[in-house]
């Protein structure tokens, strides 16, 4: 390093021409004409050709792993009969609401059990007997709210519950 250099300060934005040099210790000017002394330890020479051959690499962004029980998409129980029994043209229909109303109890249980923040309830539109039977026990339920996916309650034929 000798007089009239360009350096530049380690881990600062500052760069200047020397002026003085005097033991361990470099005085030089920046841009502005504000006069810096530093260290020489703290300086080196400048060179923008230094990075000219560097190629600048783009890093991929690690993506965050998402619970499983946070999910954008809700847990969905479909309570049409077919889907919970086996052979449902043996079941009384006092049977198949039994059925049907125990399954979405067991279900809001595991999903206040495991802290799932949303279920979609699917029960059909038919006569609305299990759509009352569902409103019935959501009604009766502590810690979550629920609305019908659709406008109009009668035209819905399935209800979203968020877990509180």
């Amino acid at each position: 390093m000798k007089v009239g250099d360009r350096v530049s300060v380690i881990e600062e934005d500052l760069r200047g021409t020397v002026t003085k040099i005097s033991k361990g210790n470099v005085e030089f000017s920046d841009a502005h004409g504000f006069v810096h002394t530093r260290s020489t330890s703290e300086v080196v020479l400048y060179s923008p050709e230094l990075y000219h051959e560097v190629v600048p690499t783009n890093k991929e962004i690690p993506q965050k792993p998402k619970s499983k029980k946070h999910q954008k998409k809700p847990l969905v129980l479909d309570l049409h009969i077919d889907k919970l029994s086996n052979t449902p043209e043996k079941l009384s229909p006092q049977e198949r609401l039994w059925l049907q109303k125990d399954q979405l109890r067991k279900t809001l249980e595991f999903c206040k059990t495991h802290r799932l923040k949303r279920l979609e309830i699917i029960h059909g539109v038919g006569e609305g007997i299990l759509q009352q039977l569902v409103i019935d026990l959501l009604d009766s339920s502590v810690g979550l709210s629920y609305h019908h996916t659709a406008i109009l309650k009668e035209q819905s034929g399935s209800v979203l519950v968020e877990f509180t």
